[in-house]
């Protein structure tokens, strides 16, 4: 398992969205691009069932603001 994979394993089990990644892996997002799906078509090609997509908006929105 890469770094970045590593990363993105512990920001899912941290956020509570471990549910969501193989749709993550389908569509090959690693930690490093999640800074980059900014608009709702981006999210909902990487992650599309609408609850999963909805909770995960959620958290990433929290995790760009404390990135600031």
């Amino acid at each position: 398992m890469s770094a970045e994979d590593e990363k993105l394993e512990e920001f899912l089990k941290e956020n509570e969205c471990e549910d969501i990644r193989e749709y993550l892996k389908d569509a090959q997002i690693r930690y490093s691009d999640l800074k980059y799906i900014i608009t709702e078509k981006n999210l909902r090609e990487a992650v599309p069932p609408l609850g999963p997509r909805l909770r995960f908006r959620e958290k990433l929105l929290s995790w760009r603001k404390a990135e600031v």
